[in-house]
């Protein structure tokens, strides 16, 4: 099947797995089966009738700069000309909690939870079970969240590592791995779910990107989650790079939620919050002051500021100095529209 590749700015078909194997090893692999279709059409499967609700899970695995976020936006434009922009909410976040909380009134929600290491990781989710539980909520009773009586709920996580995930995260029906790993404990749990011959496959496409081949990083291992290996339930899984503005920018939890975890996101996904400050924290002028205010603010002595601030220096500093330093800084957000509260 051939297709438009845009690479490096380049024009190029698609690329198969046959491309980024050496000549001297291609006798040594079997020609991949091509899962993408199936994939595809599964994953993204057709709106239900009447008032059925359907649940889709998806994981994509891969090191930083394999193409993962290049694969969602891949994934996102197929689902938008699937479905229609009237029938698909994309919500494209770090966070599954701002995701849940993005659910709106439309049949088909795709949430899309990229870099979800930083937030969900395994040697995390014990401590952090607001989110295991919110997924677990989210998995099991589906059909409270969506605000129609018929659609699809669609999770894809994007994950670096994939020991890292928590077994309940890494349970999905549509699994898609960019690159093998560095450790053998984790590429032995990768063998696991895709089997010897693709990992040696992933292997080869994680050297060839590693090389600066960026038109490698449109093949990928995929895994059909109830389908055995044996039954061609892994293949290769082809992606392209899309040329797709509807694609939303990403909405970081660290702009939707406050430090107590209330929500101060003002629903606009392309507008984060404006820091008064930005342009002054890096001017030698301003960084002190700006540092004795934000300890100030997290509630941190005068004293103690005085001596954090002075230690850092290699000069004492006075608490009446860190006291005239946040009344400047509080100045300075006042005078540029900020909120002192």
């Amino acid at each position: 099947m051939i297709a438009d590749l845009l690479s490096l700015g380049m024009p190029s078909r698609l690329l198969t797995m046959e491309d980024v194997i050496p000549e001297e090893a291609k006798k040594r692999y079997v020609t991949p089966y091509d899962i993408t279709e199936e994939m595809n059409e599964r994953f993204f499967c057709d709106i239900p009738k009447g008032k059925q609700i359907e649940w889709k899970h998806g994981c994509i695995v891969g090191k930083p700069g394999s193409g993962k976020t290049e694969m969602f936006k891949f994934r996102g434009k197929y689902a938008y000309e699937k479905y229609g922009p009237e029938n698909l909410n994309i919500i494209y976040t770090d966070d599954l909690r701002v995701g849940v909380n993005e659910i709106n009134d439309k049949p088909v929600q795709y949430l899309i939870i990229d870099d979800a290491t930083k937030n969900m990781s395994s040697r995390k989710a014990y401590d952090n079970t607001e989110i295991l539980g919110t997924f677990n909520r989210l998995r099991h009773h589906f059909d409270e969240y969506l605000k129609t009586s018929y659609g699809l709920i669609m999770v894809d996580f994007g994950w670096q590592r994939w020991i890292d995930l928590d077994p309940g995260f890494r349970d999905g029906s549509s699994l898609i791995f960019k690159t093998a790993m560095t450790t053998k404990r984790e590429c032995d749990a990768i063998e696991e779910v895709i089997g010897p011959d693709y990992l040696s496959g992933l292997y080869t496409i994680w050297d060839s990107i590693d090389r600066g081949n960026n038109k490698a990083k449109s093949i990928s291992v995929g895994r059909i989650g109830p389908r055995p290996i044996e039954m061609n339930g892994v293949g290769m899984y082809r992606s392209d790079l899309v040329d797709f503005p509807q694609f939303p920018e990403i909405i970081y939890a660290e702009d939707y939620f406050d430090e107590e975890g209330n929500i101060i996101w003002n629903g606009r996904r392309k507008t984060k919050r404006i820091d008064p400050l930005e342009g002054y924290r890096d001017d030698p002028q301003w960084a002190d002051r700006i540092k004795a205010y934000d300890l100030r603010k997290k509630g941190i002595t005068l004293k103690r500021t005085a001596e954090i601030i002075g230690g850092e220096r290699g000069d004492p500093v006075s608490g009446m100095t860190i006291s005239r330093w946040c009344e400047n800084v509080v100045d300075l957000i006042t005078k540029n529209g900020g909120n002192t509260a």
